[in-house]
Order: structure tokens, then sequence, then C-alpha cells
């Protein structure tokens, strides 16, 4: 069999789409943050061809059809639900000689979080993890308006061609940064992009958390939670949910509830849902008929007065003047 090592270069065929995470969204730096490069979900025809030096770990997993991956000398078949990893610095190559491959592939950066990858080499991962990490995925692609599908660019490239990398970033630019990124503080009131970019890195955290590793599983599983906690609080704004509720729902104290959201958002459970509430009631303002009355009780206020005061403070002007800004925008 040839090393994979022996030809470096791209070839998409003509047919082929991607779907590319935005990483260059504010609203995905708890993926930059966590050292996640490149997320994505491809869908190739036969004649399909990857492969050259591995400047990141990769996770690579089949969502329909077939595919193969070559690595450290070995030629590995992924059918629908298989998944592997392979870390940085050991040259891969992934193809298909299928007439159909569907297949999501995220890189990591090879930095200190993930250097425990190095020692387990290339492997396979169990597959119910694939369907974990895609659900937060096709969540965040269907957040953005550069969610969408790309006809990906028909490219055929001769051994010690064009990197594989210097591909993505050429055509791709717009989507994701490969640079890296000093980890900043999450926002304090998270969408639902936010909520499963934040999913999808503890997500990944938790399954790819070595032993010793550079941050325990328990940090992931806190951040599942609290996104999980904030995915039904944006379900049903309406309530209650105050601090009790919360910390009820996520069966712990008060005083625990306050350390995590404290260290996952910098503020307050309060001003958390607060926010929560707002965008929702900036939606209804833009797209409903319903009465300023209704929509207080809707997100969760026990009057219209409490509900725009809320509305003035969060937003910077009343609702019935945000809701005549979009009209005249053209958002009702």
């Amino acid at each position: 069999m040839t090393e994979p090592h022996a030809t470096r270069g791209v070839r998409v065929p003509s047919g082929s789409r991607d779907w590319l995470l935005p990483l260059a969204d504010p609203r995905a730096r708890p993926l930059r943050g966590g050292g996640i490069r490149v997320v994505g979900i491809s869908e190739v025809r036969k004649g399909y061809d990857w492969s050259g030096p591995a400047a990141t770990h990769l996770l690579l997993g089949t969502i329909e059809g077939t595919g193969f991956f070559e690595a450290a000398g070995e030629r590995r078949t992924l059918a629908p639900g298989n998944l592997v990893l392979t870390p940085a610095g050991i040259p891969r190559r992934h193809a298909t000689r299928a007439a159909h491959w569907k297949f999501l592939a995220i890189r990591l950066a090879d930095e200190a979080r993930w250097q425990h990858l190095h020692a387990r080499g290339c492997h396979a991962l169990p597959g119910h993890w694939l369907k974990r990490i895609i659900a937060p995925i096709e969540g965040m692609l269907a957040e953005h308006p550069l969610g969408g599908a790309v006809d990906a660019h028909t490219q055929t490239s001769q051994p010690g061609g064009e990197n594989p990398l210097e591909y993505l970033a050429s055509r791709y630019a717009d989507r994701f940064a490969l640079a890296g990124e000093e980890e900043g503080q999450e926002t304090p009131h998270p969408d639902a992009f936010q909520l499963h970019a934040t999913i999808l890195r503890s997500q990944l955290e938790g399954m790819l958390a070595g032993r010793g590793g550079s941050e325990p599983a328990e940090a992931g599983d806190e951040g599942v939670a609290l996104a999980s906690l904030w995915v039904r609080v944006r379900e049903r704004p309406r309530g209650p949910w105050d601090s009790a509720d919360l910390a009820s729902a996520l069966g712990v104290s008060r005083a625990s509830l306050y350390r995590m959201v404290r260290r996952r958002h910098g503020t307050s459970p309060g001003k958390v849902v607060e926010g929560l509430r707002m965008e929702e009631a900036r939606r209804l303002l833009s797209e409903s008929p319903h009465s300023i009355e209704v929509i207080a009780d809707q997100v969760g206020y026990a009057s219209a007065f409490s509900f725009s005061a809320a509305f003035k403070r969060s937003v910077g002007e009343p609702p019935s003047r945000f809701r005549t800004g979009s009209a005249a925008r053209g958002e009702a």
C-alpha cells in the first residue's frame, strides 16, 4: 500500500458540498478558545482525496456513505457511525472511492490542552459519540446566515501541490480563523448559536479528556449542564426562573448555581435569564402583532410597566419605540 504521505494535496470533485461552522463569528469564542480550529460537514463525490501533513489533530466520522482513512501505514474503512481520531504530526489521507460520502471533520489545534492526544495514536472512538457532537453542530449551522451548504471548488493538485489547510484558508476564510486566539470571557447573555457552541466544546472536552489532562471532565459537564439549562429558559421564557427554580432544574444548591454561572459567564443567573428574555422579547416585538402587555406576560414579567423598565434598561429604548424602529427597518 502506498504510504499516505507519498502524495500531498486536495482533490475535490464537482458536485461536492461543504457546511463549515462560521468560527469567525464572535459567538463561536467558546470553540476558538478551546483550540477548535475547523468544524465542518462535507458531502463529497467519487474521486475525493485529501492528503498531506498533519498540523492539527483530526476527528473524522462518517454520517452517510463510505470512505477510508490512512495514517501510520494503516487503512481504516469508515462506514456510517464510525469515528476516528488521529493526532497531529502523523501524515494522513482520507478519501472515497464510492459515489457518495458524507462525513464530519473537526480539527483541533496542536496545543497544550490537547497534548495528551499524541500518546493515544490513531484510534477509533465509540460510534454513539458521533450523534452527540453532530446535534450542536447542526444547531449552529441552522442559527447562522453562513450556515448553508457551499459548493466545493473543483480542485486537482499534483503531489507536492497545495497544502490542505491552505486550500481551506484560501476558500473559506470568512467562515473560520486558523490562527489561535486567547480564551476570553463568555458573553453574559448567550444566544442559541453560542449555546450550541458551548455544548459542542463541552462534549469534545468530555469525550477526549485525558487522565491528568488540562481540564477535568467535570468542567465540561458543567458547561453542558448550563447550556442545556439556558436552552430550557429560551424555550419557556415565562418561567418561573428565579434562582431557586434554576438551581432545582440543575439539581444543585443556589450557592453552587451562582458559582457555576459566575465561572462560565462572569455574571449572575438572573442577568443571564434577563438577557434571554430580552432576546425573545425583541423577536416578538419585531415579528408578532401582540400587545406590550401580552409580550410582557409571555416573557415572564408581571406587568407591562416592569417589562418596559427592564427592556429599556437592557436595550436602551422602550419596547414601543423598538417596535416602531423594527417596522421602519422592514423587520416586522
